[in-house]
């Protein structure tokens, strides 16, 4: 009896030690802990030795059929064929966890924006640089591709701050698409092609009702702020349609004024055959045109001459006119711009600020009032056209650029946009001019 307990402890011994080393190669699994039977029967010592064997029997058991097969997904190893690279045991199942969505989730958004313009190529291998300051003679089309923070403030245009002191001394002079509003690329397009695309992106938005804007920039804007400031209007409006820039050859320099207002005049001819290439061919049932500063002339003199060269049914899907900041001599605007847009029947809306620094120098350089400086100019009650003082709303050092980064004016254009009047605006209240026309205040933000 007491040689059989010793040769039982001696097995148990070789039994716990090739457990162990049989346990450093595998992958223990949970145990199910169960309480015993209150009535157990006594085991033998051959159950005793059977039992510990069995989890070792278990572990060393050849591999069932199939076990030795690639996963789908899991590819074989390079320069290993799929039996080598093949797992010698079936894996342990994976863990199924939730998916967090904040680390799965893109770092920035992007908006598509398109576009036409009568700029030179000048470096078709960088977007910021890809269409300089030079006029072509010729009208290009294509789309452009910009990032908006994830944290994007509505109405600004996030970029790296040389006024901070992060930009100097901490490196923080680069663009970053996860920070920053970017311009990510650049896409020049075949006209067929852009209005492919162009219908697409209107009929993805509301197929009932297609329509897009098309924003003129101002003087001192190069092509790549143009296309930066129209996505983030429309990502601020949540524009269901297909936002539309046209950028004329600004060369980017507040030293360029005189340069620019040339450039701009000479794109009247382009900017009609753009606005005619989209009431005709792009299937769109709604076109608004926003203008802003010195891209008010250019925007002015075009709209009534595609007017004119469109059918009727063109002309009815050009719905409204907003000019903001307009940096256009009074007279010339009480005198022949409102005349000729009175002819057409599109309703036009001006915004003018007091307040506005840019138009006082403006003023300054060519000798004469801009119509963007006060809404007493132009409100003489002429019917068609309806004039908002924001003189209250800051923007910039200039009080120039209220016009794309005031959540106001953003509200008024959504306004316009559904079509409701300076009367069904409750925010807005109206004032009598010494003309005797009538113009409407915006309140204080």
């Amino acid at each position: 009896m007491k040689r059989s307990f010793i040769w039982v402890w001696r097995l148990l011994g070789s039994v716990v030690s090739l457990a162990l080393v049989t346990g450093c190669s595998t992958v223990s699994a949970p145990v199910r802990v169960q309480a015993a039977p209150e009535t157990a029967p006594e085991a033998s010592p051959e159950d005793l030795i059977t039992g510990l064997m069995a989890p070792i029997a278990k572990a060393l058991a050849p591999e069932a059929p199939g076990q030795g097969q690639v996963l789908r997904g899991m590819e074989p190893e390079m320069g290993l064929s799929a039996s080598e690279s093949a797992p010698k045991r079936a894996a342990p199942a994976p863990v199924v966890t939730a998916v967090d969505p904040g680390k799965t989730a893109a770092p920035f958004l992007t908006q598509r924006v398109f576009y036409g313009t009568n700029r030179k190529v000048n470096n078709a291998s960088d977007p910021n640089g890809f269409y300089g300051g030079m006029v072509s003679g010729k009208l290009e089309v294509g789309y452009c591709d910009v990032s908006i923070p994830l944290e994007h403030q509505p109405g600004k245009v996030e970029a790296p701050d040389p006024l901070s002191w992060q930009y100097w001394f901490a490196g923080d002079f680069r663009e970053d698409p996860k920070r920053h509003v970017v311009l990510l690329g650049v896409k020049p397009q075949e006209k067929e092609v852009f209005l492919r695309d162009l219908n697409a992106r209107m009929r993805a938005g509301n197929p009932l009702r297609k329509r897009c804007f098309v924003f003129v920039h101002g003087f001192n804007v190069p092509f790549r702020n143009a296309a930066r400031r129209t996505a983030q209007i429309a990502n601020d409006l949540g524009f269901p349609g297909a936002p539309v820039f046209f950028s004329w050859p600004s060369q980017g320099g507040e030293a360029y004024y005189t340069v620019d207002s040339e450039n701009n005049l000479r794109s009247r001819p382009e900017l009609v055959n753009f606005l005619e290439l989209i009431a005709k061919d792009s299937g769109t049932q709604e076109i608004y045109l926003l203008a802003h500063s010195m891209g008010t002339r250019v925007a002015s003199e075009a709209v009534p001459e595609a007017y004119g060269k469109l059918g009727p049914l063109a002309r009815a899907k050009l719905k409204s006119v907003i000019l903001a900041a307009a940096d256009i001599d009074a007279d010339v605007f009480n005198n022949e711009v409102v005349p000729k847009m009175r002819n057409t029947g599109i309703p036009l809306t001006l915004y003018a600020s007091r307040a506005d620094k840019a138009l006082q120098v403006s003023r300054q350089f060519n000798g004469k009032p801009r119509i963007g400086q006060d809404p007493i100019l132009a409100a003489r009650g002429v019917k068609g056209i309806e004039v908002i003082d924001a003189s209250t709303i800051r923007s910039d050092f200039t009080e120039h650029n209220y016009f794309g980064a005031s959540p106001l004016i953003l509200r008024e254009i959504q306004a316009i946009f559904d079509g409701r009047r300076p009367e069904q605006r409750s925010w807005l209240q109206m004032q009598t001019a010494p003309s005797g026309g009538n113009y409407w205040v915006l309140p204080s933000p």
